[in-house]
Protein backbone atom coordinates (compact mmCIF):
# COMPACT_ATOMS: atom_id res chain seq x y z
CA UNK A 1 0.00 0.00 0.00
CA UNK A 2 2.85 2.39 0.83
CA UNK A 3 4.41 1.92 -2.61
CA UNK A 4 1.09 2.71 -4.31
CA UNK A 5 0.69 5.90 -2.30
CA UNK A 6 4.21 7.01 -3.22
CA UNK A 7 3.88 6.22 -6.93
CA UNK A 8 0.44 7.78 -7.32
CA UNK A 9 1.47 10.68 -5.09
CA UNK A 10 4.30 11.42 -7.52
CA UNK A 11 1.80 11.27 -10.38
CA UNK A 12 -0.61 13.72 -8.71
CA UNK A 13 2.28 16.05 -7.84
CA UNK A 14 3.44 16.13 -11.47
CA UNK A 15 -0.08 16.74 -12.75
CA UNK A 16 -0.78 19.54 -10.26
CA UNK A 17 2.54 21.21 -11.13
CA UNK A 18 1.67 20.89 -14.80
CA UNK A 19 -1.77 22.40 -14.22
CA UNK A 20 -0.22 25.18 -12.15
CA UNK A 21 2.34 25.98 -14.85
CA UNK A 22 -0.41 26.31 -17.43
CA UNK A 23 -2.49 28.56 -15.18
CA UNK A 24 0.51 30.75 -14.29
CA UNK A 25 1.35 31.15 -17.97
CA UNK A 26 -2.28 32.05 -18.82
CA UNK A 27 -2.25 29.29 -21.42
CA UNK A 28 -5.25 27.75 -23.10
CA UNK A 29 -5.42 30.21 -25.99
CA UNK A 30 -5.12 27.48 -28.60
CA UNK A 31 -7.81 24.77 -28.96
CA UNK A 32 -5.31 21.96 -28.51
CA UNK A 33 -4.19 23.52 -25.22
CA UNK A 34 -7.73 23.24 -23.93
CA UNK A 35 -7.70 19.56 -24.92
CA UNK A 36 -4.41 19.15 -23.04
CA UNK A 37 -5.90 20.82 -19.95
CA UNK A 38 -8.88 18.45 -20.13
CA UNK A 39 -6.50 15.47 -20.28
CA UNK A 40 -4.57 16.75 -17.25
CA UNK A 41 -7.80 17.15 -15.24
CA UNK A 42 -8.95 13.66 -16.24
CA UNK A 43 -5.58 12.23 -15.20
CA UNK A 44 -5.86 13.95 -11.82
CA UNK A 45 -9.37 12.51 -11.39
CA UNK A 46 -8.22 9.03 -12.41
CA UNK A 47 -5.12 9.05 -10.20
CA UNK A 48 -6.99 10.38 -7.18
CA UNK A 49 -9.84 7.90 -7.66
CA UNK A 50 -7.49 4.95 -7.99
CA UNK A 51 -5.49 5.99 -4.92
CA UNK A 52 -8.66 6.41 -2.85
CA UNK A 53 -9.99 3.04 -4.04
CA UNK A 54 -6.81 1.31 -2.87
CA UNK A 55 -7.16 2.98 0.53
CA UNK A 56 -10.81 1.93 0.73
CA UNK A 57 -10.21 -1.69 -0.28
CA UNK A 58 -11.27 -3.88 2.62
CA UNK A 59 -12.37 -0.93 4.77
CA UNK A 60 -15.67 -1.18 6.65
CA UNK A 61 -17.78 1.88 7.38
CA UNK A 62 -21.15 3.13 6.26
CA UNK A 63 -21.16 3.59 2.50
CA UNK A 64 -17.61 2.30 2.00
CA UNK A 65 -18.58 -0.34 -0.56
CA UNK A 66 -20.70 2.09 -2.62
CA UNK A 67 -17.88 4.63 -2.57
CA UNK A 68 -15.40 1.96 -3.67
CA UNK A 69 -17.64 1.04 -6.62
CA UNK A 70 -17.98 4.72 -7.59
CA UNK A 71 -14.23 5.34 -7.48
CA UNK A 72 -13.38 2.32 -9.62
CA UNK A 73 -16.12 3.28 -12.08
CA UNK A 74 -14.59 6.76 -12.39
CA UNK A 75 -11.18 5.19 -13.11
CA UNK A 76 -12.57 3.18 -16.03
CA UNK A 77 -14.43 6.15 -17.50
CA UNK A 78 -11.52 8.56 -17.06
CA UNK A 79 -8.96 6.28 -18.77
CA UNK A 80 -11.13 5.68 -21.84
CA UNK A 81 -12.14 9.34 -22.14
CA UNK A 82 -8.52 10.43 -21.86
CA UNK A 83 -7.55 8.01 -24.65
CA UNK A 84 -10.23 9.50 -26.90
CA UNK A 85 -9.15 13.08 -26.12
CA UNK A 86 -5.54 12.13 -26.85
CA UNK A 87 -6.52 11.03 -30.36
CA UNK A 88 -8.34 14.32 -30.94
CA UNK A 89 -5.34 16.23 -29.62
CA UNK A 90 -2.99 14.44 -32.04
CA UNK A 91 -5.48 14.91 -34.89
CA UNK A 92 -5.67 18.66 -34.29
CA UNK A 93 -1.95 19.15 -33.76
CA UNK A 94 -0.97 17.18 -36.86
CA UNK A 95 -3.61 18.43 -39.31
CA UNK A 96 -4.80 21.66 -37.61
CA UNK A 97 -8.25 21.20 -39.13
CA UNK A 98 -11.41 21.57 -36.98
CA UNK A 99 -13.43 20.03 -39.82
CA UNK A 100 -11.26 16.93 -39.91
CA UNK A 101 -11.20 16.70 -36.10
CA UNK A 102 -15.01 16.70 -35.94
CA UNK A 103 -15.15 13.83 -38.42
CA UNK A 104 -12.53 11.94 -36.41
CA UNK A 105 -14.48 12.52 -33.19
CA UNK A 106 -17.56 10.90 -34.74
CA UNK A 107 -15.45 7.86 -35.65
CA UNK A 108 -13.95 7.57 -32.17
CA UNK A 109 -17.15 8.00 -30.18
CA UNK A 110 -18.62 4.48 -30.69
CA UNK A 111 -15.72 2.86 -28.80
CA UNK A 112 -16.09 5.38 -25.98
CA UNK A 113 -19.86 4.89 -25.85
CA UNK A 114 -19.24 1.13 -25.62
CA UNK A 115 -17.02 1.57 -22.56
CA UNK A 116 -19.51 3.94 -20.91
CA UNK A 117 -22.36 1.52 -21.57
CA UNK A 118 -20.45 -1.50 -20.27
CA UNK A 119 -19.27 0.42 -17.21
CA UNK A 120 -22.82 1.43 -16.31
CA UNK A 121 -24.11 -2.11 -16.90
CA UNK A 122 -21.25 -3.35 -14.75
CA UNK A 123 -22.81 -1.67 -11.72
CA UNK A 124 -25.46 -4.39 -11.86
CA UNK A 125 -23.71 -7.44 -13.32
CA UNK A 126 -20.04 -7.01 -12.30
CA UNK A 127 -18.49 -8.41 -15.50
CA UNK A 128 -15.72 -5.77 -15.64
CA UNK A 129 -15.05 -5.62 -11.91
CA UNK A 130 -17.01 -6.19 -8.74
CA UNK A 131 -16.67 -5.26 -5.10
CA UNK A 132 -17.38 -8.14 -2.75
CA UNK A 133 -19.54 -7.81 0.35
CA UNK A 134 -16.41 -7.36 2.46
CA UNK A 135 -15.51 -4.38 0.24
CA UNK A 136 -12.64 -6.01 -1.70
CA UNK A 137 -12.03 -5.26 -5.39
CA UNK A 138 -12.03 -8.17 -7.87
CA UNK A 139 -11.54 -8.20 -11.64
CA UNK A 140 -14.40 -9.47 -13.77
CA UNK A 141 -14.29 -11.82 -16.75
CA UNK A 142 -14.39 -8.96 -19.29
CA UNK A 143 -11.88 -6.64 -17.63
CA UNK A 144 -9.81 -6.67 -20.84
CA UNK A 145 -12.47 -4.79 -22.87
CA UNK A 146 -11.74 -1.27 -21.52
CA UNK A 147 -8.00 -1.95 -21.82
CA UNK A 148 -8.45 -2.91 -25.46
CA UNK A 149 -10.40 0.28 -26.17
CA UNK A 150 -7.66 2.40 -24.63
CA UNK A 151 -5.00 0.52 -26.63
CA UNK A 152 -7.11 1.08 -29.76
CA UNK A 153 -6.96 4.84 -29.14
CA UNK A 154 -3.22 4.73 -28.56
CA UNK A 155 -2.57 2.75 -31.76
CA UNK A 156 -4.87 5.02 -33.74
CA UNK A 157 -2.86 8.06 -32.64
CA UNK A 158 0.31 6.38 -33.93
CA UNK A 159 -1.41 5.81 -37.28
CA UNK A 160 -2.28 9.52 -37.52
CA UNK A 161 1.38 10.45 -37.49
CA UNK A 162 2.07 7.84 -40.16
CA UNK A 163 -0.74 9.25 -42.35
CA UNK A 164 0.65 12.76 -42.08
CA UNK A 165 4.13 11.51 -42.97
CA UNK A 166 2.85 9.79 -46.14
CA UNK A 167 0.98 12.96 -47.14
CA UNK A 168 4.31 14.75 -47.35
CA UNK A 169 3.03 18.22 -46.44
CA UNK A 170 2.92 18.00 -42.67
CA UNK A 171 6.03 18.35 -40.58
CA UNK A 172 6.65 15.76 -37.93
CA UNK A 173 6.72 18.29 -35.12
CA UNK A 174 5.48 15.94 -32.42
CA UNK A 175 6.10 12.33 -31.47
CA UNK A 176 3.07 10.37 -30.35
CA UNK A 177 5.39 7.76 -28.85
CA UNK A 178 6.32 10.32 -26.18
CA UNK A 179 2.82 9.82 -24.79
CA UNK A 180 1.82 6.38 -26.03
CA UNK A 181 5.04 4.60 -25.01
CA UNK A 182 4.91 5.28 -21.24
CA UNK A 183 1.12 4.85 -21.16
CA UNK A 184 1.14 1.43 -22.83
CA UNK A 185 4.06 0.23 -20.71
CA UNK A 186 2.50 1.37 -17.42
CA UNK A 187 -0.93 -0.02 -18.32
CA UNK A 188 0.48 -3.39 -19.40
CA UNK A 189 2.50 -3.78 -16.19
CA UNK A 190 -0.51 -2.89 -14.06
CA UNK A 191 -2.80 -5.15 -16.08
CA UNK A 192 -0.48 -8.17 -15.92
CA UNK A 193 0.72 -7.68 -12.35
CA UNK A 194 -2.33 -7.41 -10.13
CA UNK A 195 -1.82 -5.01 -7.22
CA UNK A 196 0.79 -2.81 -8.91
CA UNK A 197 -0.23 0.79 -9.70
CA UNK A 198 1.69 2.36 -12.58
CA UNK A 199 -0.86 3.32 -15.25
CA UNK A 200 -1.87 6.78 -14.05
CA UNK A 201 1.63 7.83 -13.03
CA UNK A 202 2.81 6.78 -16.49
CA UNK A 203 0.10 9.04 -17.94
CA UNK A 204 1.34 11.90 -15.75
CA UNK A 205 4.93 11.46 -16.98
CA UNK A 206 3.71 11.26 -20.58
CA UNK A 207 1.65 14.46 -20.23
CA UNK A 208 4.71 16.34 -18.96
CA UNK A 209 6.52 15.38 -22.18
CA UNK A 210 3.48 16.38 -24.27
CA UNK A 211 3.38 19.76 -22.52
CA UNK A 212 7.01 20.35 -23.42
CA UNK A 213 6.25 19.50 -27.04
CA UNK A 214 3.30 21.88 -27.04
CA UNK A 215 5.58 24.83 -26.30
CA UNK A 216 7.59 23.95 -29.40
CA UNK A 217 4.50 23.44 -31.57
CA UNK A 218 3.04 26.84 -30.64
CA UNK A 219 6.08 28.38 -32.32
CA UNK A 220 4.59 27.29 -35.67
CA UNK A 221 1.06 28.58 -35.04
CA UNK A 222 -0.37 32.03 -35.63
CA UNK A 223 -2.03 33.14 -32.39
CA UNK A 224 -4.79 35.21 -34.04
CA UNK A 225 -5.98 32.90 -36.81
CA UNK A 226 -4.98 29.58 -35.16
CA UNK A 227 -3.55 28.53 -38.54
CA UNK A 228 0.01 27.47 -39.22
CA UNK A 229 2.34 30.43 -39.72
CA UNK A 230 5.03 31.49 -42.22
CA UNK A 231 7.74 29.60 -40.30
CA UNK A 232 5.82 26.37 -40.79
CA UNK A 233 5.27 27.08 -44.48
CA UNK A 234 8.97 27.76 -45.04
CA UNK A 235 9.93 24.47 -43.42
CA UNK A 236 7.29 22.53 -45.37
CA UNK A 237 8.41 24.00 -48.70
CA UNK A 238 12.05 23.28 -47.86
CA UNK A 239 11.12 19.66 -47.11
CA UNK A 240 9.15 19.34 -50.35
CA UNK A 241 12.09 20.75 -52.29
CA UNK A 242 14.63 18.55 -50.53
CA UNK A 243 12.63 15.33 -50.92
CA UNK A 244 11.33 16.14 -54.43
CA UNK A 245 7.71 15.56 -53.38
CA UNK A 246 5.44 15.63 -56.46
CA UNK A 247 1.91 16.93 -57.15
CA UNK A 248 2.08 19.88 -54.77
CA UNK A 249 -0.14 22.87 -55.51
CA UNK A 250 -0.61 26.15 -53.72
CA UNK A 251 -3.24 28.88 -53.68
CA UNK A 252 -2.24 32.37 -52.55
CA UNK A 253 -5.18 34.29 -51.06
CA UNK A 254 -5.35 38.02 -50.40
CA UNK A 255 -8.34 39.83 -48.89
CA UNK A 256 -9.66 42.51 -51.21
CA UNK A 257 -9.86 45.96 -49.59
CA UNK A 258 -8.75 44.68 -46.18
CA UNK A 259 -7.43 48.15 -45.37
CA UNK A 260 -10.97 49.47 -45.72
CA UNK A 261 -12.14 47.12 -42.94
CA UNK A 262 -9.48 48.48 -40.57
CA UNK A 263 -10.05 52.12 -41.58
CA UNK A 264 -13.85 52.02 -41.51
CA UNK A 265 -14.53 49.70 -38.58
CA UNK A 266 -11.31 49.66 -36.56
CA UNK A 267 -8.54 47.14 -36.03
CA UNK A 268 -10.64 44.88 -33.74
CA UNK A 269 -12.92 44.36 -36.74
CA UNK A 270 -9.83 43.56 -38.83
CA UNK A 271 -8.80 40.96 -36.25
CA UNK A 272 -12.27 39.41 -36.34
CA UNK A 273 -12.07 39.33 -40.14
CA UNK A 274 -8.81 37.37 -39.96
CA UNK A 275 -10.44 34.87 -37.59
CA UNK A 276 -13.50 34.49 -39.82
CA UNK A 277 -11.23 33.93 -42.83
CA UNK A 278 -9.25 31.28 -40.99
CA UNK A 279 -12.44 29.38 -40.15
CA UNK A 280 -13.71 29.67 -43.72
CA UNK A 281 -10.45 28.30 -45.13
CA UNK A 282 -10.30 25.49 -42.57
CA UNK A 283 -13.87 24.51 -43.50
CA UNK A 284 -12.98 24.55 -47.20
CA UNK A 285 -9.98 22.23 -47.19
CA UNK A 286 -10.07 18.48 -46.67
CA UNK A 287 -7.70 15.56 -46.37
CA UNK A 288 -4.12 16.54 -45.73
CA UNK A 289 -4.30 20.10 -47.13
CA UNK A 290 -2.78 22.96 -45.15
CA UNK A 291 -4.21 26.40 -44.42
CA UNK A 292 -1.51 28.92 -43.51
CA UNK A 293 -1.52 32.58 -42.55
CA UNK A 294 1.26 33.84 -44.76
CA UNK A 295 1.43 37.49 -43.69
CA UNK A 296 -1.10 40.13 -42.67
CA UNK A 297 -4.21 39.50 -44.77
CA UNK A 298 -2.50 36.96 -47.03
CA UNK A 299 -3.06 33.22 -46.71
CA UNK A 300 -1.80 30.12 -48.48
CA UNK A 301 -3.57 26.83 -49.09
CA UNK A 302 -1.15 23.98 -49.78
CA UNK A 303 -2.24 20.57 -51.00
CA UNK A 304 -1.22 17.50 -52.94
CA UNK A 305 -3.45 16.76 -55.91
CA UNK A 306 -2.98 14.03 -58.48
CA UNK A 307 -5.77 15.60 -60.56
CA UNK A 308 -5.14 19.31 -61.33
CA UNK A 309 -8.92 19.76 -61.70
CA UNK A 310 -9.23 19.53 -57.92
CA UNK A 311 -7.58 22.97 -57.58
CA UNK A 312 -10.38 24.93 -59.33
CA UNK A 313 -12.84 22.82 -57.34
CA UNK A 314 -11.20 23.96 -54.09
CA UNK A 315 -11.29 27.60 -55.24
CA UNK A 316 -15.01 27.28 -55.98
CA UNK A 317 -15.57 25.72 -52.55
CA UNK A 318 -13.81 28.66 -50.89
CA UNK A 319 -15.94 31.09 -52.92
CA UNK A 320 -19.16 29.28 -51.96
CA UNK A 321 -18.22 29.35 -48.28
CA UNK A 322 -17.38 33.06 -48.46
CA UNK A 323 -20.67 33.79 -50.24
CA UNK A 324 -22.64 31.88 -47.59
CA UNK A 325 -20.80 33.72 -44.81
CA UNK A 326 -21.49 37.10 -46.44
CA UNK A 327 -25.19 36.28 -46.56
CA UNK A 328 -25.41 35.11 -42.96
CA UNK A 329 -23.00 37.35 -41.03
CA UNK A 330 -23.93 40.18 -38.67
CA UNK A 331 -20.54 41.81 -39.20
CA UNK A 332 -20.61 45.30 -40.79
CA UNK A 333 -18.13 44.22 -43.47
CA UNK A 334 -18.16 41.64 -46.22
CA UNK A 335 -15.29 39.46 -47.45
CA UNK A 336 -13.90 38.97 -50.92
CA UNK A 337 -10.69 37.20 -51.95
CA UNK A 338 -8.19 37.48 -54.76
CA UNK A 339 -6.69 34.04 -55.41
CA UNK A 340 -3.82 32.79 -57.50
CA UNK A 341 -2.66 29.18 -57.83
CA UNK A 342 0.56 27.54 -58.92
CA UNK A 343 2.06 24.07 -59.25
CA UNK A 344 5.21 23.55 -57.19
CA UNK A 345 7.59 21.42 -59.22
CA UNK A 346 10.68 21.09 -57.00
CA UNK A 347 12.73 19.79 -59.95
CA UNK A 348 12.57 23.13 -61.75
CA UNK A 349 11.75 25.83 -59.20
CA UNK A 350 12.75 26.94 -55.71
CA UNK A 351 10.28 27.61 -52.86
CA UNK A 352 10.77 31.36 -53.38
CA UNK A 353 9.95 31.03 -57.08
CA UNK A 354 6.85 29.01 -56.20
CA UNK A 355 5.66 31.70 -53.79
CA UNK A 356 6.41 34.42 -56.35
CA UNK A 357 4.44 32.56 -59.02
CA UNK A 358 1.40 32.24 -56.74
CA UNK A 359 1.73 35.88 -55.80
CA UNK A 360 1.85 36.97 -59.45
CA UNK A 361 -1.31 35.04 -60.32
CA UNK A 362 -3.04 36.36 -57.22
CA UNK A 363 -2.31 39.99 -58.17
CA UNK A 364 -3.59 39.36 -61.68
CA UNK A 365 -6.83 38.19 -60.13
CA UNK A 366 -6.92 41.18 -57.76
CA UNK A 367 -6.42 43.54 -60.72
CA UNK A 368 -9.43 41.99 -62.45
CA UNK A 369 -11.46 42.41 -59.26
CA UNK A 370 -10.67 46.12 -59.05
CA UNK A 371 -11.42 46.65 -62.74
CA UNK A 372 -14.83 45.11 -62.18
CA UNK A 373 -15.75 46.50 -58.76
CA UNK A 374 -13.40 49.37 -58.06
CA UNK A 375 -11.67 49.91 -54.74
CA UNK A 376 -13.46 49.46 -51.41
CA UNK A 377 -15.73 46.94 -53.10
CA UNK A 378 -16.31 45.36 -49.75
CA UNK A 379 -19.04 47.85 -49.04
CA UNK A 380 -21.22 45.54 -51.09
CA UNK A 381 -21.80 41.82 -50.56
CA UNK A 382 -19.27 40.00 -52.70
CA UNK A 383 -18.91 36.30 -53.13
CA UNK A 384 -15.69 35.58 -54.92
CA UNK A 385 -12.75 36.77 -56.85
Amino acid sequence: MGEILIVNGIGIFLLLRLLGSRAAGLEGHFPWERLLTAMILLAILGTASETASFLLDGAHFSGSRSLNILLNTLCFLASSTLGCLWCLYVEFRVFNSPRRMRKTALGLLPALILVYTLTLLNLKDGFLFYISEDNVYHRGDYIAVPYLVVFFYYIYSLCLNDISKKNGLHLRTMSTLVFVGPCILGTLIQGLCYGISLAWTSVAIALVHVYQQTQFLNFYTDSLSMLYNRRYLDRVLARISRNQIPNVYGIMIDVNDFKHINDAYGHPAGDRAIQHIARLLSQSISGGALAIRYAGDEFVLLLRAVEPASIPALIRRVERNVAAWNEATDEPFRLSFAMGCSHFDPTRMTPDEFLADMDRHMYENKHQHYLKHGRMGLREVETGT
